[in-house]
């Protein structure tokens, strides 16, 4: 008799945090749920994912919609110059992940005007030299995180000149020697700078095991 209690009070309330979202936001976090992505549970959501190839450059036009959101996560999506712009628009942005994303456009300094981005996570993504110099522009970065990413020739030219950064953590990143960790440390001496290797079977780097590599790193 609890139990049913219980989830009863729990569908009500489910019920009542989706009343409050307006008809647009509720046709969004139906296409969003439709196309294999994520809506934050109830109303407002924070964090929003898509995940998968159903998601088109097109879809990203819909967080501008979504002015709560404050979490972005894309997985196995291309982003290019429209979705960088989509996102520009999202103001309350303070997180970005990117995950074995088809990264198509080096515009990344399009989220300048997001003046509360503080984190960027890329996971397995190819980066070109061009767009170091343009996730280099962002200088409201505090905390940046590349796994699985073969490091571009002006890798520590460019992470040098975020002058904001306090914690970067370079897991499983080819192409990066001693000596080039050692001058990225000696750059950014205020920055808490950390190279770890995970095993293959391990998990995508955000979420939980992102805050693994983490732990890891204040030992």
């Amino acid at each position: 008799m609890i139990q049913v209690f219980s989830g009863l009070l729990a569908l009500l309330v489910s019920s009542h945090c989706f009343a409050q979202l307006t008809m647009t936001e509720r046709l969004i976090r139906d296409e969003i749920l439709t196309l294999g992505g994520d809506w934050e549970s109830g109303s407002k959501p924070q964090l929003i994912v898509f995940d998968g190839a159903s998601f088109t450059t097109g879809h990203f036009e819909m967080l501008a919609h979504l002015p709560s959101v404050t979490h972005f996560v894309a997985r196995n999506c291309t982003v290019d110059g429209f979705a960088l712009a989509c996102l520009s628009r999202v103001r309350q942005l303070d997180r970005l992940d990117l995950v074995r994303c088809n990264i198509d456009s080096p515009s990344f300094s399009a989220l300048k005007g997001n003046r509360l981005l503080r984190e960027i996570h890329i996971e397995s993504a190819e980066l070109s030299n061009t767009f170091l110099l343009e996730l280099a522009s962002l200088q409201q970065i505090e905390k940046l995180d590349l796994a699985e990413i073969v490091v571009p020739p002006n890798f520590v030219q460019c992470i040098s000149d975020m002058k904001n950064l306090k914690e970067c953590y370079l897991v499983n990143c080819q192409g990066l020697d001693s000596l080039s960790l050692e001058t990225l440390k000696l750059n950014l001496p205020n920055a808490k700078i950390v190279e770890m290797h995970r095993e293959e079977n391990r998990t995508e780097c955000d979420g939980e095991s992102r805050r693994e590599v983490e732990a890891m790193g204040r030992r």
